[in-house]
Parts: C-alpha cells; sequence; structure tokens
C-alpha cells in the first residue's frame, strides 16, 4: 500500500482550489493505477490498483494566509492478464473484506430464527 500526504503553501497567484488540483494532477495517474506490464512464458500481466484521495483547505483573516492539504492511497486491485490473445481481470480480495458480512449474515439468521420460533411456540400454544 502506497500512502502519500501533499501540502500546498501559497505560491503566485493561483487560487488554493488550483494548487490543490494541480499538486494531486502531478502525482496521481494511470501509471500509479496500471503498473508496468510484466511477461513470462507468453503471458502478459499488468498489475492494477485503486486510487483514493481527499483535499481541503481554508483560509484566515489573520495575515490572510491560507493553506490546505490533502492524501493519496493506492492499494493492490487486481491483475488483467493478457494470454493467447484475450485478457481477463483478476481481482485480488481482501480476507478480512468478507468479515463484516458474515457476521451480519450470522446475525440476520440468528434474529430470523428466533423469530420464527416465538411464532411457532404462540401459534402451538393457543391451538392446545
Amino acid at each position: 500500500m502506497f500512502d502519500k500526504k501533499i501540502r500546498v503553501q501559497k505560491e503566485g497567484s493561483n487560487s488554493l482550489p488550483e494548487r490543490l488540483a494541480e499538486a494531486l494532477n502531478t502525482s496521481a495517474g494511470a501509471k500509479m493505477i496500471y503498473g508496468e506490464p510484466i511477461e513470462h512464458d507468453g503471458v502478459t500481466i499488468i498489475p492494477v490498483a485503486k486510487l483514493r484521495y481527499g483535499f481541503g483547505g481554508g483560509g484566515g483573516k489573520h495575515g490572510g494566509e491560507e493553506g490546505g492539504g490533502g492524501g493519496e492511497v493506492v492499494q493492490p486491485a487486481g491483475y488483467i492478464e493478457l494470454k493467447d490473445g484475450s485478457s481477463k481481470y483478476h481481482a485480488i480480495r481482501e480476507p478480512m473484506a468478507f468479515v463484516p458480512l458474515v457476521i451480519a449474515g450470522g446475525v440476520t439468521g440468528l434474529l430470523l430464527a428466533r423469530g420464527l420460533h416465538r411464532m411457532f411456540h404462540r401459534e402451538g400454544g393457543s391451538r392446545g
């Protein structure tokens, strides 16, 4: 994982948003998303990354100063496999990403089973 912080100081006549956009433009590009192709035994692999970024800024009345900053995070997302004239994307999944889904499914199943149990026991108890 690649994590980069960007700081922008007041320079020239450009506004703060313009300076932040320029800073991100110089650091974020296609080469950060698609890595250099790797070829071996007739198979070409192109690494693919996920890029997330954000920025903010502000100004003050004291001395007319303004400043801003931002950051970007680049993480592996998968790879493109080129083989025998065809291409296929393979996602890299993080095992821990499924833990919240499994927990939510388990809780939902328990609540459903509990609700059904109560429903059938109430109906069964009132008939007899």
